[in-house]
């Protein structure tokens, strides 16, 4: 693992708002783009590749022993991150993935996404659940 210190984007919240992304945090920062780790993908023995920016699975590669799955996708030209993978539970060949969702600081639903292949996309089934 190396520390590297790089030139923060000056529009990357920009960017992410204009493809859909949205960061709260509850002290106002979410990233800082001042400092990252770099890890070499021979450093992370199981590890998922994937782009900085991307949606719902596109372009996600996981390299999982002797297995790989890979998704097509519009973000084959942004840079890619590395991050580490943990093998998720598979119930009646299908991977669940549970996203959750915080209006203010109350709970205000969840979703339950799965897929036959543990990268989930926008054509995976998705179930959602609402709290009152």
């Amino acid at each position: 693992m190396k520390r590297l210190s790089i030139k923060p984007r000056l529009n990357w919240e920009q960017k992410c708002d204009e493809v859909g992304f949205h960061f709260y945090h509850y002290d106002g920062l979410y990233w800082n783009e001042s400092v990252c780790y770099q890890f070499s993908s021979e450093q992370i023995d199981q590890h998922i590749s994937k782009p900085i920016f991307s949606r719902e699975g596109g372009n996600v590669t996981i390299y999982h022993g002797d297995r790989t799955y890979q998704t097509e996708g519009i973000y084959e030209d942004e840079p890619v991150i590395y991050q580490a993978y943990w093998e998720l539970p598979q119930f009646d060949n299908c991977y669940p993935v549970i996203g959750s969702w915080i209006i203010g600081e109350q709970a205000a639903g969840i979703g339950i996404r799965e897929d036959q292949m543990p990268i989930t996309e926008d054509t995976s089934e998705f179930i959602p659940h609402y709290f009152i």
